[in-house]
């Protein structure tokens, strides 16, 4: 029996249209395609046929972008990198053109844990999921921001900082790590706390389990947190609650993956010269 096949595409990368087209009358022969679209129109999509998986064409930001897709209809998300890191479009498209077959058949799943991030903007709440982080940022009207963090309800003191990034143990290898953060493998139930510039030197960053959450709120109920969620564009909320949710984001990945390989070859992990 056929697979039934979703793709999306980054209609900003470079020949994509083409190479999209190409990718899908070779993938014809082994399966159905449900549709094609751009990973810009992702958030008005209805679909009548569920694929049984989705195509992504585009870099790590295209896989991030259709996440809530993905975990709405909790359908897995096979990446083919059109980007530069590669860490969650783990396919590439020439070997892809080579073998498709192989791309469709040797895969394994990796679930990924997501952060719920309850968002309190007056008497509304509002959950949001993210794959990657939650980034608080400083109002550019003042030179330092004040923010009021609470793990398990126990208020640490109020922090002077440039923001604060939560990050789950996929997004340790983004923004988290640029500020000195630890690097999680993908399967831990934990996440991390890390600031932005903290003006103090009494600071780590700190890994925190399933069952811990974080409250984050400015120190004045007159001001606002300014956030973005996995890269996003920011909008305002009173406070934010992060924990880890309770959903998974499924990502397909060549059954050969090894995540010390990917951290040696991305980062070049403990290389010399």
């Amino acid at each position: 029996m056929k697979k039934k096949i979703g793709i999306l595409f980054n209609e900003h990368k470079k020949d994509i249209l083409d190479k999209t087209e190409y990718l899908a009358n070779k993938l014809l022969e082994y399966s159905d395609i449900v549709f094609i679209e751009s990973t810009e129109n992702i958030d008005n999509m209805d679909i009548e046929i569920s694929p049984d998986i989705i195509i992504v064409l585009g870099g790590d930001g295209s896989v991030l972008r259709c996440m809530p897709f993905s975990v709405k209809y909790d359908i897995p998300v096979k990446g083919i990198n059109f980007g530069k890191f590669g860490f969650l479009t783990r396919f590439d498209y020439d070997k892809v053109i080579r073998d498709i077959s192989g791309f469709l058949e040797n895969i394994k799943v990796s679930k990924r844990n997501l952060l719920s991030v309850k968002c309190h903007f007056n008497d509304e709440i509002v959950e949001y999921n993210c794959l990657n982080d939650v980034v608080i940022h400083k109002d550019m009207k003042y030179n330092v921001e004040t923010f009021d963090l609470k793990i398990n309800g126990f208020k640490l003191n109020s922090i002077p900082c440039d923001g604060v990034v939560i990050s789950t143990a996929t997004g340790s290898t983004a923004y988290s790590l640029s500020l000195g953060g630890p690097i999680i493998f993908p399967d831990s139930n934990s996440f991390i706390l890390n600031l932005m510039s903290p003006h103090t030197i009494a600071y780590t960053p700190l890994v925190l389990s399933e069952f811990d959450e974080i409250h984050v709120s400015p120190d004045s109920s007159e001001k606002n947190l300014k956030i973005s969620l996995d890269g996003l564009p920011w909008f305002e909320v009173n406070k934010i609650e992060v924990n880890l949710s309770g959903r998974k984001f499924s990502l397909a990945c060549p059954i050969e993956d090894s995540y010390p390989q990917i951290i040696y070859e991305k980062l070049l992990w403990c290389r010399r010269g």
